[in-house]
């Protein structure tokens, strides 16, 4: 296994492990702070639906010119959108309230978690919601590959940066 293959591998298991963590139940935590629960409320749209779809038939191989930008804006066109806003995706979604849907888009930059982290600037494409603390993300560009990947983002950790959660609406 390549070195970078392993780093990917430790950091998967690492997020993993603090998303299962989050979600134990231990004594003794009255008094501290809790974390905001990810969830999704309501369904996808039909077009959310084709950007996911997009993400899946695509998974493994690079498309575009392999920048994760790239893949996100080809996934809206594969949708029947035509949407060119730089890095603003649609409307913005508070997901603490509001929640997340397969098919939206997170917009990170100089993200920090306690595991992960992303470059000034990167883009997903939500497939799920994996746990009470976590997405399960698609994007290309990410742990220097240029091919279409899977990873766990652990939402309520963002310890700095930012992460802008959008949702595509006609």
């Amino acid at each position: 296994m390549s070195g970078g293959r392993i780093y990917h591998l430790c950091l998967m298991v690492a997020i993993a492990m603090t998303c299962l963590l989050s979600c134990s139940p231990q004594a003794g935590n009255q008094g501290k702070k809790t974390r905001p629960i990810v969830q999704q409320i309501g369904e996808p749209s039909p077009t959310a639906l084709k950007i996911v779809e997009f993400a899946h038939l695509n998974m493994g191989k690079s498309v575009g010119d392999g920048e994760c930008w790239d893949f996100v804006n080809l996934a809206y066109r594969y949708a029947g959108i035509r949407y060119h806003h730089g890095y603003k995706w649609g409307r913005r979604v508070n997901w603490q309230t509001e929640g997340v849907r397969p098919g939206d888009v997170i917009q990170f930059s100089n993200a920090r978690y306690p595991y992960a982290y992303t470059d000034q600037n990167h883009t997903s494409i939500i497939l799920k919601v994996a746990n009470r603390s976590s997405v399960k993300v698609a994007h290309q560009h990410w742990n220097h590959s240029d091919r279409v990947s899977t990873s766990y983002i652990p939402l309520p950790y963002l310890r700095s940066g930012t992460q802008i959660v959008y949702r595509y609406e006609p």
